[in-house]
């Protein structure tokens, strides 16, 4: 669907891509800034009014530290960032999928100590899935 769509997009829309999208390289693993250099961050500071931030992983057999660093770190970190974009309108911070079975609402911070908690207390069964915690 998406090359269809973006082959489309550049048959109608002669230049809004390269005008318009602007990839930049970046890790969500790498702290602080995830990884942009100077100039990028500058960049995205400076222009960007539209952020579509997709960067998880969904592998369940992902290792349970990677997992949360890519899933909840990387996301938080690039809330922090859109909070120095003055020209921001719209943002999607997409994840894969999401289960709960905590009937009360916690904010991420609580969950982030206990995530933490559970990853420096208790070493991953490599048989284990890490997409639930029990």
């Amino acid at each position: 669907m998406w090359p269809e769509l973006f082959d489309r997009l550049k048959s109608e829309q002669d230049g809004v891509l390269s005008r318009k999208v602007v990839g930049v390289a970046g890790d969500v693993l790498i702290s602080p800034d995830l990884g942009l250099s100077l100039a990028d961050k500058e960049l995205l500071c400076r222009d960007v009014s539209i952020v579509y931030h997709g960067a998880a992983t969904i592998r369940f057999d992902e290792p349970l530290k990677r997992a949360v660093m890519l899933n909840t770190r990387g996301t938080r970190q690039m809330l922090e960032l859109a909070k120095e974009m003055p020209k921001l309108e719209a943002k999607d911070f997409s994840v894969a999928s999401s289960s709960c079975i905590s009937p009360e609402s916690r904010s991420c911070d609580s969950v982030t100590g206990v995530i933490d908690k559970a990853i420096t207390n208790k070493e991953q069964d490599p048989n284990e899935s890490n997409g639930k915690f029990n």
